[in-house]
């Protein structure tokens, strides 16, 4: 795990070691093991390590080939890179490292674009031929790691990190007024768009190819749902072979020559991994988890059954509202892309703590995405139901009574699901999901945004981009294909970059075994009414766990992970609030209107309403702005 950056200027005088260096101290955190730089003509490559296999010097980055031809700078871990070598080695290749570095190498060199198709692992890297003068760039299948570039007539640059490349000179902060529309509706921007216009991502599951000034890209992989696929498929069939899949992708992620260990809330996806990872665990197994001293929304007991059940040594981590406020600074600095999620700094917290005892750390993301674990389902199916009742009784008896429930802020109130469920019942399968992920409606943007900059959107919907992933695979089902938005949207544009962001500030490297791209697969054939059943959530994935857990754990109701932020913004945290979205901060902006939100300040303040989350991705977007668009 690290950090690359690169560039090639056709324009220019050669590759400046100085730039390089400066992109690379840029993202320092990412690997404090070494750094690395490599120029050839008009093309810098820099590296930032982050030691985890081969611990010697030669896993120094950049790397080349024995001839000299390809050179690598490379971030990530292939776990099956052990059988790719011994395939490599059985075809005369040589090897003078233990790390997967060099299999990448050696099998781009053998099979040229594909070599991707036989990677299992989380990936972003950039090897230059320099025999055809090519960059080719590739990121994994389910966009684990990040991968950012800038392109122009003749110049492309790019790195784990939009701040590296901002230190080229020359590439526009111009900013992406539609990305930031999107922002304003979710709290993350969905791939490729950065806040940058001229900025963007590889997105997931695609390589580059640079050459002569021409870029090109290229989709190698997709999540692909067949309608009736897997209907003759049954429980008993396909529970041991899923066991089977998941111990193995826990297995496969515990390859390392430091120390790992694992978050554990005690919750049903975390408590699975750590499972299988005892399994294999030959010593002391570590874990960490992060607790709230406001009991409804703490999962410390949870966390600490499982730990007392599967013998980890546990640690954990309070946090409170004055981290938040001391931290804000700092993760939205890291937060680079503008994800404002509400855990970003319960995780900075957490792998903090982590990073004092291990430099690896499995994790339970994805399981949601993977065996559908979101309220958000629940609601795809209810709407069905509600769009049967009369309208006069959802327009004069369900919407009135929702509207006239007191604000609460507890964690995922009834209230607040209520009131998201009937801004999309009566709509399109494909803008209904959209709308139980929004945080800022349509019509409050047009309150929420300045005249100019609503202009400068263009009219655009935000919505339309689920609508076309709706329409991407029109033969499968409705629920699949809100599977299929989650992957595309919500996985790779918060919750992914979320983890890679905080863990790799605290230079700690963390796994997701629940996204072995073998097992997204294998679900996606998983008819939508197995992996869930009724209202019941990861129905198939409970019922295989309840076979080696405690059904007390597996049947748990589902909790999430959230913070007690409408309290604390309310009120430990309320100066902060007024301080960074006063009228001023706001006005410099040229971007949000201060009399709205004034309004929903005052709203939250007296508790008439909870705007937590408008109020974190308001205050997320202030404080990112002044690190990189003043």
């Amino acid at each position: 795990m690290c950090g690359i950056v690169g560039f090639c200027d056709l324009n220019g005088e050669p590759a400046s070691r100085g730039v390089l260096e400066r992109m690379t101290d840029r993202i320092s955190h990412r690997g404090p093991d070494g750094e690395g730089y490599y120029t050839d003509g008009p093309v810098g490559l820099g590296h930032r390590r982050l030691a985890i296999i081969d611990l010697s010097p030669a896993g120094h980055q950049p790397m080349a080939n024995e001839s000299g031809d390809l050179v690598i700078t490379y971030n990530g871990e292939i776990y099956n890179f052990q059988e790719l070598r011994v395939e490599l080695e059985a075809l005369g290749y040589h090897f003078h490292s233990r790390t997967d570095t060099e299999v990448v190498l050696h099998a781009y060199n053998e099979w040229g674009e594909s070599c991707v198709d036989r990677f299992n692992g989380m990936f972003a890297f950039a090897i230059l031929d320099r025999k055809t003068q090519r960059l080719f760039l590739a990121r994994d299948r389910l966009g684990v790691k990040p991968l950012y570039y800038y392109a122009d007539a003749g110049k492309i640059v790019f790195a784990s990190e939009l701040k590296s490349i901002l230190e080229y000179p020359g590439v526009p902060r111009d900013l992406d007024h539609e990305a930031l529309g999107d922002f304003f509706s979710l709290n993350y921007i969905p791939s490729p768009r950065t806040p940058f216009k001229r900025i963007l991502q590889v997105d997931p599951g695609h390589f580059m190819v640079w050459q002569d000034g021409k870029l090109k890209s290229k989709k190698y992989w997709d999540v692909h749902f067949e309608n009736g696929n897997g209907r003759s498929l049954r429980e008993e069939q396909l529970i041991p072979e899923l066991l089977e899949l998941v111990k193995e992708s826990v297995r496969k992620r515990l390859v390392a020559d430091v120390p790992i260990g694992a978050f554990l809330s005690g919750g049903l996806d975390s408590s699975t991994v750590v499972h299988f990872m005892r399994q294999f665990a030959t010593g002391p197994l570590k874990t960490f988890s992060v607790r709230f001293n406001e009991k409804s929304y703490d999962e410390g007991e949870y966390a600490w059954e499982m730990a007392r059940l599967l013998e980890t040594e546990h640690h954990e981590i309070f946090c409170s509202a004055e981290d938040m406020a001391a931290l804000l600074l700092k993760s939205s600095w890291h937060a680079d892309n503008l994800t404002a999620d509400i855990s970003n700094i319960p995780i900075l917290l957490v792998a903090r703590l982590a990073r004092e005892h291990v430099k690896v750390v499995l994790s339970g993301d994805g399981g949601d995405e993977v065996f559908a674990g979101y309220p958000t389902y629940q609601a795809d199916q209810l709407a069905g139901y509600y769009k049967r009742l009369p309208a006069w009784v959802r327009r004069r008896v369900v919407q009135p009574l929702v509207h006239a429930l007191p604000a609460s802020s507890a964690k995922l109130s009834f209230d607040y699901k209520a009131r998201k469920f009937i801004e999309g019942a009566a709509l399109s399968p494909a803008r209904a999901h959209y709308t139980w992920r929004t945080i800022f409606t349509s019509e409050e943007k047009h309150s929420l945004l300045t005249k100019e900059f609503a202009a400068a959107i263009k009219g655009r919907l935000p919505e339309e981009t689920w609508e076309q992933l709706f329409a991407a695979y029109p033969n499968i089902s409705d629920m699949d294909k809100g599977f299929y938005s989650d992957y595309k949207t919500f996985l790779s544009g918060s919750i992914l970059p979320k983890v890679d962001t905080m863990s790799m500030a605290n230079s700690l490297e963390a796994r997701e075994p629940l996204l072995d791209y073998e097992l997204v697969e294998m679900m996606a054939r998983v008819p939508a009414s197995m992996k869930m059943k009724g209202l019941t959530t990861k129905y198939l994935f409970k019922k295989m766990m309840s076979t080696v857990l405690p059904k007390r754990v597996v049947y748990r109701k589902k909790a999430g992970f959230h913070t007690p932020l409408a309290s604390w913004l309310r009120n430990d945290l309320r100066g902060l609030v007024e301080e960074i979205l006063s009228e001023d901060n706001l006005v410099k902006t040229r971007m949000l209107n201060p009399v709205f939100v004034r309004q929903l300040k005052t709203e939250h303040f007296e508790g008439r309403a909870n705007h937590s989350y408008k109020l974190w991705g308001l205050m997320n977007f202030s404080v990112w702005f002044d690190h990189y668009a003043r």
